[in-house]
């Protein structure tokens, strides 16, 4: 947006209107509920149950799982309240080969994964109805591309990323 009004494509006013209160709103929101998550706990109970389950998984393992965790939670919510509220849990999460960044990148892929419901995305949303698509459309095609993007995902993150 600084660029467009630098270039003035966009005046200072225009890129103020097209701030949506919703979207920020939802973030902010998300902030305190990560807070509150962290301050009561919750996050570390949570973050301990992924790394005793992911610990028999291997480090790729553990990689998909909270990738999946992230997308499957992103279908409901929104994907930025998603990103906020996991990153409160795998920060709090240590394994043996896995860093902190690969936990955090895995959250962020997954939150914007959410191909599994129509309410996941305002896309989905947009074509749900008018192409005549079924809720089980979404969930028949969206999960092998979960499971698949997951997949891939995991594999890159662990070898790419230190």
């Amino acid at each position: 947006a600084l660029i467009l009004v630098w270039m003035q494509c966009l005046t200072v006013d225009q890129a103020f209107a097209a701030i949506k209160g919703r979207v920020v709103l939802a973030c902010v929101a998300a902030y305190g509920l990560g807070d509150g998550l962290s301050n009561t706990k919750v996050t570390d109970v949570v973050a301990e149950g992924m790394v005793d389950f992911g610990s028999e998984l291997g480090p790729v393992g553990v990689l998909f799982l909270v990738f999946f965790i992230t997308s499957s939670m992103s279908c409901i919510v929104s994907n930025q309240a998603t990103a906020i509220i996991l990153y409160s849990v795998v920060k709090q999460c240590h394994v043996e080969g896995v860093s902190i960044l690969q936990l955090v990148v895995m959250v962020v892929i997954g939150a914007s994964s959410s191909f599994m419901t129509p309410f996941g995305y305002q896309t989905n949303l947009m074509v749900w109805k008018p192409g005549g698509y079924q809720f089980s459309d979404f969930t028949m095609m969206g999960t092998p591309l979960t499971l698949v993007t997951g997949g891939l995902a995991s594999v890159l993150c662990w070898l790419l990323i230190e």
